[in-house]
């Protein structure tokens, strides 16, 4: 361990003095002499080695002076023994032994002076000498030790510094590059890039950087460049260049410092962010309307999107350089109303909505609704954002509109007058109908009755003295008044229908159809004919209307089936439909696809009376029924091949 001798101003004060000797004398005459040279002495004798070490670490020492030749410890390892702890503490040799090859072994062995015993003369100035050479050599020490520190201290700036520093020497030759030149050059270490010229690296010579280093290698002025920089190992980074000239103390240029930056980062960023603003320009200059920033206070636009001179028809700069464009564009007749509720809003801070009206470049009124955002900080406004949607046409629809609303109204009142006097003639009809029902069913039908009773009592009573033509006459007229009555009850029937109320209720269906098709079994029981009725049917219906509807369609499939040798009828319903759509089939005398508009109309026959009895009006009758009840009824069949006819009832 190093110590720090005392300083020369102290010495005569006090001199701190460790004594290797092994004679009493001989150390009261060395500190006989101290005192007599002026110094206030305190001392320490050792003559071993343990004990040497010992107060070399007990107590810090001035000077140490040691006898060559002891008993049990030389002087040389001794001066050895000391220089291992304290390297700059003075040691003379006092010793008695006589010969220059002793005084040479001690200068060896480390000692910094000898001095003969006999000769004591010379140990003051000796003693003067060393405690000189000793501080000399103590600040030489510390002045290396605090250059060392500096010099760490900026090679671990260097280090860590993120910025990479290069230095040449007049040549362009690489002398020092730290690790962020290393790594932003692409180099595996200082060693290589050391090996590199700048004037000469082909690298730096394709982006201009040789020559920017070669103008300032030859006295020109520091220089700047930023480029892309494409590394030995081909990796390609934005490198900027700050290159200065080195002088020496003369001013002559003698090499060049470099500060070297990575800017990939912030180039790319710098890109990103023009590219985000340029998505983000592009994105509000797509929408519809004028998004615009304006001064809350003065209302002067600070940005406004292209938008603005579809417009008005005024280019976006003019919105911003005019101070007052707003304003003065506003509608005379909404200029007041605007003005004011802009101001009410901005000063409680609130986000609002307007409708005004602007005067465009070209003249024309242009209604827009303009949706504002008051920006506040630290409670007041300080930018107000929105945009300017252009409501022209929506105004325009909407007066169209209120016209169009009052041109129906007026032709809802003149319908409500035609329904009114619509129903007052479909009453009187009803009326009517009702009378000519009553008319045919007493006055139509009692004559009828009396023509068939007559003809009946005739062909029995006189039959056998008629001839055969008259009888058959009589049958024939007989049958057409059978006919006609027959037609007569479905008239009837017909207007009862038309006239009808629905009053739906939960039917079972399948149980109606079995029952209608026992009926018809039993009054023709010589037939040979199957029905199928399908399980669970049920439909909200009316009872009456709903058993005619049945009736109608079961006894049609049962009459044009009427050649076939075994029949066969079916009554279902279609799955998977909505509202259920009912079918009644059959596999008899079907009709023509042609034909089949001509099914539902009253007296329409498809088939003469000789082939299939009818009236024409049962299938008239059932669309009337089906029609009461909200649903629709619709035939498909070829001749000879079936029929079926599909129902809803909804």
């Amino acid at each position: 361990m190093n110590q720090e001798p005392v300083p020369a101003s102290d010495r005569r004060a006090a001199l701190r003095v460790l004594l290797v000797e092994d004679s009493e004398d001989d150390v009261t005459l060395l500190l006989r002499a101290l005192r007599q040279g002026g110094y206030d002495t305190t001392a320490q004798r050792v003559d071993t080695a343990a004990d040497l070490e010992a107060a070399l670490d007990a107590a810090t020492w001035d000077i140490v002076f040691c006898d060559y030749v002891m008993p049990r410890l030389s002087g040389p390892a001794a001066v050895a023994l000391i220089r291992a702890r304290q390297v700059d503490l003075p040691v003379i040799m006092v010793s008695g032994e006589v010969g220059e090859e002793y005084a040479v072994a001690a200068m060896k062995a480390g000692a910094n002076d000898f001095v003969m015993k006999s000769r004591l003369s010379r140990l003051l100035p000796a003693i003067e000498r060393e405690l000189h050479d000793a501080e000399t050599r103590a600040g030489r020490r510390r002045a290396e030790a605090a250059l060392h520190e500096t010099r760490a201290r900026h090679q671990r700036f260097l280090e860590q510094l993120p910025l990479g520093v290069v230095a040449t020497d007049a040549s362009g030759q690489v002398v020092a590059a730290n690790p962020a030149a290393l790594t932003i050059l692409g180099s595996p270490s200082e060693e290589a890039t050391c090996r590199f010229n700048v004037l000469n690296l082909p690298t730096l010579r394709r982006s201009g950087i040789s020559a920017a280093y070669a103008r300032v290698l030859a006295g020109g002025p520091a220089e700047q460049l930023e480029d892309w920089y494409v590394s030995v190992w081909g990796k390609r980074t934005m490198v900027r260049f700050e290159v200065a000239p080195l002088l020496d103390a003369a001013g002559a240029v003698n090499g060049a410092i470099t500060i070297v930056q990575d800017r990939t980062d912030s180039v790319r960023a710098e890109a990103a962010r023009q590219q985000s603003e340029e998505e983000l320009r592009a994105l509000v200059n797509s929408v519809e309307g004028v998004v615009w920033e304006a001064d809350p206070q003065t209302y002067q636009f600070r940005f406004v999107s292209s938008q603005a001179e579809r417009l008005l028809g005024y280019p976006p700069q003019t919105w911003i350089d005019d101070p007052n464009f707003w304003v003065d564009h506003l509608h005379p007749e909404d200029r007041e109303r605007a003005v004011g509720r802009w101001r009410a809003a901005t000063e409680k801070l609130r986000d609002h909505t307007l409708e005004y009206r602007l005067l465009a470049a070209d003249g024309r009124v242009v209604w827009v609704r303009d949706l504002v955002s008051i920006i506040a900080e630290d409670g007041c406004a300080v930018r107000a954002r929105g945009i300017m949607l252009d409501v022209t046409a929506q105004r325009a629809a909407a007066a169209t509109m209120r016209r169009s609303q009052d041109e129906l109204q007026t032709l809802n009142r003149e319908l409500e007058r035609r329904v009114a006097e619509r129903t007052a003639q479909l009453e009187d009809a009803n009326r009517e109908l009702h009378a000519f029902s009553y008319s045919v069913s007493h006055d139509l039908i009692a004559p009828l009755r009396a023509i068939d009773g007559y003809a009946h009592m005739v062909l029995e009573d006189e039959g056998p003295v008629l001839s055969e033509p008259s009888r058959v006459h009589l049958r024939r007229s007989i049958a057409a008044a059978g006919r006609m009555g027959m037609l007569i009850d479905r008239l009837l029937e017909l207007s009862r229908v038309t006239r009808a109320t629905v009053h739906r209720r939960r039917i079972d269906l399948s149980a109606l159809a079995r029952t209608i098709a026992a009926d018809l079994q039993q009054a023709e029981p010589e037939r040979r004919a199957s029905f199928t009725v399908a399980s669970d049917i049920v439909g909200n219906a009316d009872p009456f209307l709903v058993r005619v509807v049945l009736e109608n369609l079961l006894r049609n499939a049962w009459k044009f089936t009427g050649r076939r040798a075994v029949a066969h009828i079916e009554f279902g319903v279609v799955s998977d439909t909505r509202p259920p759509t009912y079918v009644v089939r059959d596999d008899g005398a079907g009709f023509d696809m042609a034909d089949a508009g001509r099914l539902f109309v009253a007296f329409q026959r498809l088939h003469d009376v000789e082939e299939f009895d009818g009236t024409g009006i049962g299938l008239a009758t059932t669309q009337r029924i089906i029609q009461s009840h909200g649903g629709r009824i619709w035939a498909e069949g070829a001749p000879d091949r079936g029929a079926a006819f599909f129902f809803t009832l909804e």
